[in-house]
């Protein structure tokens, strides 16, 4: 949704959009505005994210990847705190699981971005950055029982997991995700926590080996 266009800006039809049509379907900020309360505005009126003029075809693929699937997480709620007995431990162990040399398959980022070596290695170096973030905040979350964080930034991450073709977690993040509306106990929860961390560890690990990052 470019947020300057004649006759209705951006602003006015999304919110045309949230009131009268789909209140779920993902809706990109296009902008140029950099100003706090500006983007603020923006998240109020019902966007969900951002796209920066000027941007390039990694950074638009890369945002328009993380909103594909067909339903959508506004902006995390603070929920009733789940009751979690093991922060620390998923916090420092890394669990051990048979990892084996097929942690991932880039085929279709390579088919995303026509085996573009340039664009492959910058789609792997932003997995890195948000992965790392995604699973430290379903971490700090899993310490305070915020259900509704941890659900997020599983479902923020799921769209990467599954174009990285990392399938060992595909089951985990999905459970996590689904956490809101699944009824999952605490040691369940946990241990997909773990695993996944431990998977996302390794897979970042022989990534910047690979890559060289």
């Amino acid at each position: 949704m470019d947020v300057q266009m004649p006759v209705m800006d951006g602003m006015q039809a999304t919110l045309i959009i949230r009131k009268e049509i789909d209140k779920e379907i993902p809706i990109l900020a296009l902008t140029s505005h950099v100003l706090k309360d500006k983007i603020a505005q923006l998240m109020a009126a019902g966007m969900n994210d951002l796209i920066y003029k000027p941007y390039d075809e990694v950074k638009l693929v890369a945002i328009i990847s993380k909103w594909v699937t067909k339903s959508t997480v506004g902006k995390p709620k603070k929920g009733e705190a789940a009751v979690m007995n093991e922060p620390e431990e998923i916090k420092t162990a890394i669990t051990s699981y048979p990892l084996n040399d097929n942690l991932y398959d880039l085929t279709q980022l390579k088919n995303m971005g026509r085996n573009d070596p340039a664009f492959i290695s910058k789609m792997v170096l932003l997995f890195i950055n948000e992965a790392s973030n995604g699973l430290q905040k379903i971490i700090d979350a899993s310490e305070h029982g915020d259900v509704d964080t941890i659900a997020y930034f599983a479902h923020r991450m799921k769209p990467s997991i599954f174009n990285m073709g990392i399938n060992s977690i595909r089951t985990e993040i999905l459970a996590i995700e689904a956490i809101k509306v699944k009824s999952m106990n605490n040691s369940e929860l946990i241990d997909n926590i773990k695993k996944v961390k431990t998977v996302i560890t390794e897979v970042i690990t022989r990534l910047k080996a690979e890559y060289q990052l």
